[in-house]
């Protein structure tokens, strides 16, 4: 009978948390290289395990540089201790005193202050594919928050949290074992899932990082999943109440809540007036796609209850936030810098092919039905706007 020891099973590979001990370094544009080939960018596959590609060099570049902008690493639950199960944040030390603080929640299969990898390992470089790209270009008396609702697993032999997809990395019997069985003792307290990671960070951590600081503006950018709890949670009467003073604006990259049968009027009426979306799209970056009520003949969700733009990337939610980093942060600091800052109506004469022609909404449906009907005395059908 066929029979296979323990001691005969494959040994689990082990690679250093170091970018040169793995082959690769930073070069003169911020992008990976491999040091042999320094044409190459760095091998997605190092070997065919896949738990053998799971490194902690990346994230401590990462966390080093966020250090030296001057960001501060904070433990979720506040009270937890270095050894304790926590979840890691990155917050700016000028929360007390900033008159605008930046909230950014990324999704729930990224690292900290982690975009899209496929920029991070590619084209692009380090900063563009992290939060690195925004700190760096907020005005000084500006705080950044960056949430984290993707490291909700606690890998207490390695004292660090880690995402669904790095916790199959962790070191194993042999190669040919799964990955980390999370159990409750994997769990962070109060911080179990994305929904209760933000609902901690709006009810326990800005609070105190914001030290009474009731002066200070709220912008809030979400992205993917990441949006879609920020919106859950405060369409809720109770959260609404408590953050309506505060928040001045959100962006919502990607995601699919439904904002215009919001429950709570008063949240339904700020994503008319203070938000807007940007979605995957072939459309280059800032092209209006929908008005706060969605676009039918558009094949992409616009149901977001607030006016829509293309992302200027055809593919991945990931890259929403690089793609459109510019265009959402020059607005961010048109709505900081107008007190009754509304939303304005726009024209959207954009439908994908299949779904159709122009859709419009607000006062241009009038003008809509009018270049409907080419004007009485044969006026073209062009895009304008009031």
């Amino acid at each position: 009978m066929f029979r296979r020891s323990w001691e005969a099973l494959p040994k689990d590979p082990h690679f250093e948390p170091d970018l040169k001990k793995l082959g690769y370094f930073v070069n003169e544009d911020d992008e990976l290289r491999n040091i042999e080939n320094p044409k190459n960018h760095i091998t997605p596959t190092i070997t065919s395990v896949p738990n053998a590609n799971q490194t902690e060099a990346l994230a401590q570049e990462i966390h080093d540089r966020f250090a030296k902008t001057g960001l501060i690493q904070h433990r979720l639950p506040l009270e937890a201790g270095p050894t304790d199960p926590h979840v890691p944040i990155f917050a700016s030390a000028n929360l007390a005193t900033c008159s605008r603080a930046i909230i950014i929640v990324g999704e729930s299969h990224q690292d900290l202050g982690v975009f899209a990898y496929r920029t991070v390992c590619g084209p692009g470089g380090i900063t563009a594919g992290t939060a690195l790209s925004y700190a760096a270009r907020l005005p000084a008396d500006a705080g950044l928050v960056i949430a984290n609702p993707g490291q909700l697993f606690w890998y207490a032999e390695g004292k660090r949290a880690l995402n669904a997809q790095s916790q199959l990395g962790v070191p194993m019997p042999s190669a040919v074992h799964i990955g980390l069985v999370t159990r409750e003792e994997h769990r962070v307290p109060q911080n179990r899932n994305v929904d209760e990671h933000v609902r901690y960070m709006f009810d326990t951590v800005i609070p105190k990082l914001l030290a009474g600081n009731d002066k200070a503006q709220l912008h809030v950018i979400g992205v993917g999943d990441g949006a879609d709890a920020v919106e859950a949670y405060m369409d809720q009467e109770m959260h609404w109440a408590k953050w309506e003073p505060l928040l001045k604006s959100l962006t919502i990259m990607g995601g699919l809540y439904d904002g215009v049968d919001s429950q709570v009027s008063g949240f339904r009426k700020f994503l008319r007036e203070r938000a807007r979306a940007y979605i995957v799209s072939d459309e280059p970056l800032n092209i209006p796609l929908s008005g706060p009520d969605g676009n039918k003949r558009e094949a992409h969700f616009t149901g977001f209850g607030c006016p829509v733009f293309s992302a200027g990337e055809p593919l991945n939610i990931e890259s929403i936030p690089i793609k459109a980093r510019e265009a959402a942060l020059e607005w961010i600091n048109d709505v900081a810098a107008d007190v009754d800052y509304k939303n304005e109506p726009v024209f959207i004469s954009y439908a994908d092919e299949e779904m159709g022609n122009d859709n419009v909404w607000g006062p241009e449906r009038l003008v809509d039905e009018a270049l409907a009907n080419q004007f009485e005395g044969g006026m073209q059908n062009e895009s304008v706007s009031i």
